[in-house]
């Protein structure tokens, strides 16, 4: 879980090989609406493996176990927050 503030949490996932197998790259997903990262865990295993790619993905705040509510000005600032999370390896 990625903490922004004391009010606002997302719920993160990151689907890589064991550490000898690292991927080079790694792609930020943000799933489509009525889903959450319990339903997109299988699909980010499997492609993952099939690209050969390191998958970063996060709930919407108000999805799953992610706090707050979305909003349609939230969800850029929602996902610069949670690539500079990946960045800086806090997840």
């Amino acid at each position: 879980m990625f903490k922004l503030s004391m009010f606002i949490s997302y719920e993160c996932i990151m689907v890589k090989k064991q550490k000898q197998f690292w991927f080079r790259f790694t792609i930020l997903h943000s799933h489509g609406n009525a889903v959450d990262l319990g339903q997109m865990s299988s699909f980010y295993l499997g492609l993952g493996n099939r690209i050969n790619c390191n998958i970063f993905s996060y709930d919407y705040s108000g999805y799953g176990v992610s706090s707050g509510w979305s909003t349609k000005g939230q969800i850029f600032g929602m996902t610069v927050d949670v690539w500079m999370c990946g960045l800086n390896r806090k997840f």
